[in-house]
């Protein structure tokens, strides 16, 4: 049965109405008809719609007009939604929290209605839609419908959940022992003071546990209820993504990872602990932003060098010089030490076209320049989809191609030749730092390659049954992928849960690793095909407009209109693998 509120396609009509001064707003005229009648009134269509066999023109032309009357509900929408967010994010009242949660619901019943999704289905197994982009949006907009059409009392549930945890969360990282730990994780050389820190950052383990089991449970049944074993399972059919492919490139990763981790395991041990021999790295020594164990193993602080720059003239110069102009993105955006709620930084698309943005807080350290450019590739991302597109695939063609463009920028601020002509670092201080530069990203890589192997392996599992002992679980898998022994005296205190993750995403692990894999595979063709690039391990990106206009047309241009397996294929060369990745950082 629907919601009262439920603006429907197919079971209510809904009209746009332009208001003086271009304001827009919907209002749903709730028109109580049978089903074959509103049918034939809404997709113009005959009564005996269900069981008469239209030309594929004709259902075609019906299918637009889905579309279209869809999009009447939709974008106006979406708009309120990214406004509160944006609210959110800068101030962090409850209130604002609140309207995200209620826009959130409305959403949630649009996409709830049945008969529009009986209709998208049936249009689907029929296979007439000819026209490859109507064929992509009924693949966007069936896979969109899908989990909705779980009962709305279990998705409320799950929304309250995630709200709640993100909320805490966002408290917790504002939090100024929070904000303490972390900078003694990220810089500190003293044992006590970093075994204190992750004790800290841990504490929070069992409190939020038992909210995340419950999440799942609830993620779980809303799966089954839509015809999967878990949730899971329904997270990878909806970005068109195969577990048994990512099981297979998984196993062969983390086998082809394996010795090159294990070498670099033994030169790390031998730095940071010259006295007592091998195997005694200790969880805290990971953790801190993107694990920058390198650093504190090599004693190249670069952190420093970013006191004196402007992180956001910095990437705008970049980015204008290989054709990708983003000084409209951050005339708009809200980047700041203090002033912002949100403790990192994160691209939001406003309207779903040019107003595109980037808030958060930053500290001044090589990590939040990785962040900024990765915030910055996602803008260039948005910005850049052709506007011809329909507007159901003016969007990323998949989380995984987002990961992968962020990936592919991120790592520029690792690359001696990328700081020295940014004017970050000077020539001398490029040439002194080169070689421990080099080393200490692809230690970076392996840990975290490591790491986002083990959450994926974790996830699958714990979904798979959320009643298990998951600190059992996590304790032999953190010493499988990261040979790092946690202790019995961790058992029992949830520190998985303490992981931001679990309180951000759902079933993303495998688009973290998937996505450097696919940014070392851009990157190599794009060496292969322009000269100017110079080798992989150290490119020449900086004023090559050749590269950021192959990257507009092969990644960004198509938007959703292609699969991300044809995009990879289209943009990469071909299809994708482990081989560039382990080429870069693991031979």
């Amino acid at each position: 049965m629907k919601s009262k509120g439920a603006a429907s396609l197919v079971g209510n009509k809904s009209i746009l109405v332009k208001e003086k001064g271009g304001d827009m707003k919907i209002f749903a005229i709730k028109v109580r008809l049978q089903l074959v009648p509103l049918l034939g009134m809404i997709l113009g269509c005959s009564p005996a719609f269900y069981s008469s066999c239209a030309s594929p023109q004709k259902e075609e032309a019906e299918f637009v007009d889905f579309i279209s009357r869809y999009e009447e509900v939709y974008l106006p929408q979406s708009l309120e939604i990214q406004d509160a967010y944006w609210r959110y994010a800068e101030v962090g009242t409850d209130s604002n929290l609140i309207k995200v949660g209620s826009l959130l619901k409305a959403r949630h019943r649009v996409l709830h209605d049945q008969d529009a999704f009986r209709y998208l289905s049936r249009l689907r197994e029929k296979g007439t839609i000819s026209d490859p982009y109507l064929q992509r949006q009924l693949e966007v907009l069936y896979r969109m419908y899908l989990p909705c059409q779980a009962p709305l009392g279990i998705q409320d549930s799950i929304l309250s959940i995630e709200l709640d945890l993100k909320h805490r969360m966002m408290a917790r990282l504002s939090d100024s022992g929070m904000r303490e730990a972390d900078f003694v994780l990220r810089n500190s050389k003293k044992e006590a003071d970093l075994e204190k820190a992750w004790l800290y950052v841990k504490s929070s383990g069992n409190e939020l546990g038992q909210k995340v089991r419950q999440l799942v449970r609830l993620r779980n049944r809303l799966a089954q209820s839509v015809g999967f074993d878990d949730y899971f399972a329904l997270s990878l059919f909806l970005e068109e993504q195969e577990e048994s492919y990512i099981d297979s490139l998984f196993h062969e990763l983390e086998g082809s990872t394996e010795e090159a981790y294990m070498a670099m395991r033994m030169r790390l041990d031998s730095v940071l602990f010259p006295d007592r021999g091998n195997s005694q790295l200790r969880p805290w020594h990971l953790r801190g932003k993107f694990f920058r164990l390198g650093q504190r193993a090599y004693g190249t602080a670069r952190d420093g060098f970013y006191e004196y720059v402007s992180m956001e003239n910095v990437v705008v110069r970049f980015f204008s010089s290989i054709s990708l102009d983003l000084s409209d993105v951050f005339a708009r955006s809200r980047i700041s030490a203090q002033s912002v709620y949100l403790p990192w930084l994160s691209c939001i698309n406003m309207d779903c076209g040019q107003d595109v943005r980037i808030i958060g807080r930053i500290s001044g350290t090589e990590s939040d320049m990785q962040m900024m450019l990765a915030m910055a590739a996602e803008a260039a991302y948005y910005k850049h989809i052709s506007h011809s597109l329909p507007s159901l695939l003016r969007c990323p063609s998949s989380p995984l191609i987002f990961c992968g463009i962020a990936a592919f920028f991120a790592r520029m601020a690792a690359y001696p030749n990328w700081v020295l002509s940014m004017g970050v670092f000077s020539a001398g201080q490029t040439f002194g730092l080169k070689g421990s530069t080099l080393r200490a990203m692809r230690q970076d890589q392996l840990f975290t390659c490591r790491w986002w192997l083990m959450m994926y392996d974790f996830e699958k599992r714990m979904y798979e049954n959320p009643d298990q002992d998951l600190d059992v679980l996590w304790a032999s898998l953190f010493s499988k992928y990261m040979r790092i022994d946690l202790g019995s005296e961790r058992l029992g205190l949830s520190d998985w849960a303490a992981e931001n993750y679990f309180s951000m995403y759902a079933v993303q692990a495998h688009n973290f690793v998937m996505g450097e894999l696919w940014a070392s595979q851009l990157l190599e063709h794009l060496c292969q095909i322009d000269s100017r690039m110079g080798k992989e391990s150290n490119p020449n990106i900086v004023g090559d407009g050749d590269a950021g206009q192959y990257i507009k047309r092969y990644v960004f241009h198509p938007g959703a209109s292609q699969s991300w397996q044809d995009l990879t294929v289209s943009a990469t060369g071909s299809p994708l693998s482990n081989q560039a990745f382990l080429r870069q950082f693991a031979r």
